[in-house]
């Protein structure tokens, strides 16, 4: 499954900022962690691990869950309206 522009957008606009809940967070909770020194480097870290996910081709509800993981039950809410 490939999300929209729109919403990779407005999941990088909330996780890229620093922070204790950032794409760091989903990255531990998508089992990503090598990507996390490489991820520093990049101007939308966010954005790149999603892509990833996306190579994965797992199912939406995979990322939502990986968001409430990464205590961000915030974003999963919108993974999950495009589910349905």
């Amino acid at each position: 499954l490939r999300l929209p522009p729109s919403l990779k957008s407005r999941l990088s606009s909330l996780l890229d900022p620093e922070g204790e809940r950032d794409w760091r967070s989903l990255a531990r909770s998508l089992r990503l962690e090598p990507f996390i020194d490489y991820g520093i480097s990049l101007p939308s870290p966010t954005t790149v691990l999603l892509n990833i996910w996306e190579s994965r081709r797992e199912d939406v509800s995979s990322l939502a869950h990986a968001l409430r993981l990464s205590a961000r039950p915030d974003i999963a809410i919108l993974i999950e309206k495009l589910i349905k």
